[in-house]
């Protein structure tokens, strides 16, 4: 657990816990991973968790530990957006997935079942890895990113789906025919 006091109080205000005492590191994995990565399942867009994901970010979690430990000099400002666990509260925190009701917004029940992800920037389907504690989440699809250039003259005329710059995902069960 990292209880540097900046990271700390950036974690209260992330997740709209004020009862936040240290942030959670990677408890699951390898010697690799374990203790040295952030916990993936409130972490699990960020580049510094465990395992690769589809459109990470460095937060301003892993540049205010960069700062912390004296040997890199950081810009703050350079932090990406990291929308992962944003306002949830305190029982996403601290339960996840396992919180009741279930947080839709970043977990699902499925295995398997085709989605929006978190942030509705792309497709994916539900399920777990190694590093997320059993929770499932909506894992992109590289070639399904909402904003993807290679699909954004295609039109799926069974779904209704188009891509483009400006493109976000919703889930409906509206089909043409």
């Amino acid at each position: 657990m990292v209880i540097i006091p900046k990271i700390v109080d950036e974690a209260r205000r992330h997740f709209n816990c004020p009862e936040i005492r240290g942030v959670f590191l990677e408890n699951e994995g390898t010697d690799a991973t374990t203790g040295s990565h952030w916990e993936s399942r409130i972490a699990a867009t960020e580049f510094m968790i465990g395992g690769v994901v589809q459109n990470e970010v460095i937060s301003i979690f892993s540049l205010l530990l960069l700062s912390a430990t004296g040997f890199y000099k950081v810009d703050l400002s350079r932090a990406m957006p990291f929308h992962w666990g944003k306002d949830a509260g305190c029982n996403f925190y601290k339960d996840a997935c396992y919180s009741k009701p279930l947080n839709t917004q970043f977990f699902c029940k499925k295995k398997n079942k085709k989605g929006c992800n978190h942030d509705k920037s792309g497709i994916g389907n539900c399920h777990s890895t190694e590093y997320s504690d059993g929770c499932k989440k909506i894992n992109t699809i590289a070639e399904e990113t909402c904003p993807n250039d290679q699909k954004s003259a295609e039109y799926n005329f069974g779904t209704g789906e188009t891509f483009g710059e400006h493109s976000k995902c919703f889930d409906s069960k509206v089909m043409n025919k």
